[in-house]
């Protein structure tokens, strides 16, 4: 769940001031030449995890000397050979992330965080109320959605809207849509369904009387249907959510919980124009120290559909440096065996305490890695401090090329269809520097 996961409980990071650091080139050697020897010259950008533009943080390309990011968060770096090794470096949260075996020219590098403040609105009115039914209101713009439930008794109801960015307003589409739902959460029967089209919304403002007349649309119901398969009997199913979708903004309808759930699934999903569903599902395998999980989102579905096949990967497995490992530095090469997803591999490796170390995120197609020596840039490995190191396996993702873009935030968000299998948590110290 790399990367949909971090989305909803990464800490957000407070917005860092342009980093002015001098900096020395650290030792490791240049990147070998590529075949017939020829160069390229690396012009891209760096955003965070809401798809900004990062100012002012150093780019480092492995046997160059650093760069900054400029106003609009890109870089350029010249004479480097395929593939190249490209670093970047937040100080302020000691955090590094890496991509290692890139060869295209204009990368998009992706920090896992947040370096931006919210913008937020309000959005408030009512709807016909209906006691024992889930009557939800959603606000969508573009990729980006949000939700409430109005009073059940009142009809009343108050929808939060935030964003990031440079812009100081939002236009979308305001609707509504209502069901009643099973004991296990789900929807059965939908009976109401209306919206307002070109609503705009700036930031710090209220915007009331958005109300929904008692004119609502009874919409027509259909089935989508299918069945989950598991990497094996070992694995146990233990979630299954069901999303409507308007393009690629998502709303939540429901989820299915608990040990052991059944691989089919029926699902009564509204007809309405415009609209497709998603089914998302997740198992976990017992290991030591702790389960490993698999996670996919199917995307597109069409209502109607049956016969839909939502395959999980089996979770990559950690080896070397084993469970409590102790004089781990950057000589020493980290081993895992991959799962059965494809994509690419991103190794976590992060201080069990959180300001004793710094932390380092590592794109790779490989399955084998090594904490990069950033003592230089500020970020070595401290002395005798507890750590933590995983990997996600994030799917289809061709290449470390492709994680390199802004299409990969999309799907690392949820928004469009793709998966990750995580491994177990494996401690380790590092080694003891007197």
């Amino acid at each position: 769940m790399f990367i949909l996961y971090l989305r909803r409980f990464t800490i957000l990071l407070t917005a860092f001031l342009f980093l002015f650091i001098v900096v020395s080139c650290e030792e490791d050697s240049p990147s070998e030449p590529n075949g017939n020897g020829q160069t390229i010259t690396v012009s891209g950008f760096v955003k965070d995890f809401d798809g900004e533009l990062v100012a002012g943080v150093p780019v480092i390309i492995k046997g160059k000397a650093p760069v900054t990011t400029d106003a609009n968060g890109g870089f350029t770096v010249s004479n480097v050979s395929k593939p190249y090794e490209a670093r970047v470096i937040f100080s302020t949260d000691q955090t590094a992330i890496v991509y290692q075996g890139l060869t295209r020219s204009d990368p998009t590098l992706i920090y896992l965080g947040a370096t931006s403040n919210w913008k937020t609105a309000t959005i408030s009115g009512s709807v016909p109320p209906a006691v024992g039914k889930v009557t939800r209101v959603f606000f969508t713009s573009g990729t980006m959605s949000w939700s409430t439930d109005a009073n059940q008794a009142t009809g009343s109801y108050t929808l939060s809207v935030d964003w990031k960015g440079v812009a100081n307003s939002i236009s979308g589409k305001l609707q509504v849509l209502r069901w009643t739902q099973n004991a296990s959460g789900m929807p059965t029967q939908y009976d109401a369904y209306d919206f307002e089209d070109n609503l705009t919304v700036s930031a710090g403002g209220n915007f009331p009387n958005n109300n929904f007349s008692t004119n609502l649309t009874d919409p027509p119901e259909q089935n989508i249907s299918g069945s989950i398969v598991r990497p094996s009997s070992s694995y146990n199913l233990y979630n299954k959510s069901l999303y409507l979708f308007f393009g690629n903004a998502e709303i939540y309808l429901g989820e299915e919980w608990g040990a052991g759930l059944s691989e089919n699934f029926s699902y009564t999903v509204p007809s309405i124009t415009g609209a497709t569903f998603g089914i998302n599902a997740s198992a976990s395998l017992n290991a030591t120290p702790n389960d490993r999980y698999t996670y996919y989102g199917k995307r597109g579905i069409t209502a109607g559909s049956s016969g839909i096949t939502i395959n999980l990967a089996s979770s990559p497995q950690l080896n070397i440096p084993a469970h409590n490992g102790s004089g781990i530095d950057t000589t020493t090469q980290f081993l895992w065996t991959k799962g059965s997803g494809g994509g690419i591999c991103v190794l976590y490796v992060t201080p069990t305490m959180w300001g004793t170390g710094p932390s380092f995120y590592i794109f790779t197609s490989n399955n084998s890695s090594s904490i990069p020596n950033l003592a230089p840039q500020g970020l070595g490995l401290p002395s005798n401090i507890s750590y933590t190191w995983r990997v996600s396996q994030v799917f289809p993702v061709s290449s470390i090329d492709d994680a390199a873009s802004s299409n990969f935030l999309q799907q690392t968000s949820g928004n469009t269809e793709g998966g990750q299998a995580n491994s177990e948590y494996f401690n380790f110290t590092t080694k003891n520097n007197p």
